[in-house]
């Protein structure tokens, strides 16, 4: 998959800061939900589930502060539904994307596992605060909305020619793994549309890049953050580091 070397820097940060205001905008409308899993009893080991909240990006945000996704927009609505996975082609599915008649829809899963065990941790070490378990929301769904909204884009910008739409054997794989078959996975991390949303998800876990001090150091922080990296052909890996240096330094140069 061709990534514009002049877009590259900031099509991954908008679609970055595009995940954390809508994960803003979900606290907003589930103030009883949080307010709701503050008050569980000690005993309880899960997380209440009385909620089901859909965001309607186009119309509940301002997009002009995200002009590298402004003829995604202009094309295209995006709705992200956060449910507790009554809707997810599997149970251990914590999000996917679609294309849909006026757009895109994402579906992310709340709670997650992430998140029970991070609950219970706060709660059991008395740490548990509206703040804390907001905290803990965003950080178990976050990479899982950047990594569904970079496949929004790609199915977008690359139409006919991404991954799943070319190869009919990619959308075979895709369609066993969410159905069921975990024989298949390995094969379905290496499509490109799927390792494409997994360097996104990566480099949002890794400090701002003129944090650090070289770039040799910047990829063994990418590499290691990169779900799945060493499974990957060399090639794919070859393409993977250079888009990461080509972050780094043009995150350096502004």
């Amino acid at each position: 998959m061709q990534i514009l070397l002049g877009e590259n820097v900031k099509i991954i940060d908008d679609i970055i800061y595009l995940a954390e205001e809508i994960i803003s905008i979900f606290f907003k409308h589930n103030k009883k939900y949080i307010e709701n899993c503050l008050n569980l009893s000690a005993g309880d080991n899960v997380l209440i589930k009385y909620y089901y909240d859909s965001v309607d990006v186009k119309n509940s945000l301002d997009i002009k502060k995200y002009p590298t996704l402004l003829y995604f927009f202009k094309e295209n609505d995006l709705e992200v539904f956060f449910s507790h996975g009554n809707l997810l082609y599997r149970e251990t599915t914590k999000g996917y994307a679609k294309k849909v008649k006026n757009g895109f829809l994402v579906h992310i899963k709340l709670p997650n596992d992430d998140l029970i065990l991070k609950y219970n941790e706060l709660k059991n070490n008395k740490h548990l605060t509206e703040t804390t378990l907001k905290i803990a929301i965003s950080e178990s769904i976050k990479n899982i909305l950047i990594h569904e909204l970079r496949h929004c884009y790609d199915m977008w910008k690359q139409g006919e020619h991404f991954a799943i739409y070319r190869n009919p054997n990619h959308k075979k794989i895709q369609h066993e793994v969410f159905y069921g078959n975990d024989y298949k996975y390995f094969s379905y991390m290496n499509i490109p549309h799927e390792y494409w949303a997994r360097f996104t998800e990566a480099l949002s876990r890794i400090s701002h890049p003129t944090t650090i001090k070289d770039n040799k150091t910047y990829i063994n922080f990418f590499i290691r953050e990169m779900i799945g990296f060493s499974d990957l052909p060399k090639e794919d890996q070859k393409r993977l580091i250079k888009a990461a240096i080509n972050y780094y330094y043009l995150k350096n140069d502004n």
